[in-house]
């Protein structure tokens, strides 16, 4: 992997593939650069694709403390080395650091966000947790350590079910997620109360697509018809029979639709 140093000093793990107009690729909670490896692929027969592991996964390092700033931070010394203005692909919580990136003014010519966990609904019973943070912060420092924090934010963010939870437990990538389970509390912290920021988005200019799984859970597509009412220039597409994890499941459909919005004049 390549790195790039970021304001505070922290080196940043990235890598580029592809050819034609960047795009940098922002994971959500529990991902690194390789978690977007069957997405990459199928954009990089068009475009130059950076992933990256944000900071405190993988090769990247973090400075302390963490704040949302150094991470906004992290993605304008990626858009330096693209050398141009990028494109931009954000999931869940990578995709409202994606559109904070945005409000910061980084050349960004063109937003992708996949159900970013906005709350349009504080009711709903599935939405994710407002005080998440706190709660993981504790549970990290309690006996049951990284493996009751991810088993927590997996059940209270995006709202896996006790049996989805204990299949993953028993999967290969789940010590990567012990790993960084640390950086939990700073996802929680991205997403804060998870209210769309409505007033700051009245005059953002970026021409944003927001893309929505129909199997989804109801808050996600909720969130996401939402944000798509309070853009300017919010384009909604629902991809049928897809979940959260759409871009893993169906990397081809979901390339297919950033690809078009991408070449809109």
């Amino acid at each position: 992997m390549d790195h790039v140093t970021s304001l505070d000093g922290s080196r940043i793990a990235y890598v580029r593939s592809g050819e034609g107009s960047p795009i940098v690729i922002v994971g959500g909670a529990l991902n690194d650069h390789a978690s977007a490896a069957p997405l990459v692929a199928e954009l990089g027969r068009d475009l130059s694709v950076i992933s990256y592991d944000r900071r405190g996964r993988g090769e990247s390092a973090s400075s302390m403390p963490w704040s949302l700033a150094s991470e906004v931070a992290d993605l304008r010394a990626l858009a330096e080395i693209a050398g141009e203005p990028i494109f931009v692909y954000g999931h869940s919580s990578g995709a409202i650091l994606s559109v904070e990136a945005a409000l910061a003014g980084l050349p960004i010519k063109r937003l992708v966000l996949y159900e970013p966990p906005y709350v349009a609904d504080p009711n709903d019973p599935h939405a994710p947790a407002a005080d998440l943070a706190d709660r993981l912060r504790t549970t990290l420092d309690g006996p049951g350590g990284a493996d009751a924090a991810v088993r927590e934010f997996l059940r209270l963010g995006p709202g896996l079910s006790a049996d989805a939870i204990e299949g993953l437990s028993t999967s290969p990538t789940w010590p990567r997620f012990l790993s960084i389970a640390f950086t939990l509390a700073w996802e929680a912290e991205i997403v804060g109360d998870g209210a769309i920021p409505a007033e700051r988005l009245a005059s953002f200019e970026t021409p944003t697509l927001i893309l929505q799984g129909s199997a989804s859970p109801t808050w996600a597509q909720a969130s996401t018809a939402a944000l798509a009412d309070a853009l300017p220039h919010g384009v909604l597409v629902v991809l049928e029979g897809l979940d959260h994890g759409g871009a893993r499941a169906a990397p081809g459909r979901v390339a297919a639709e950033v690809l078009r919005f991408l070449s809109k004049r």
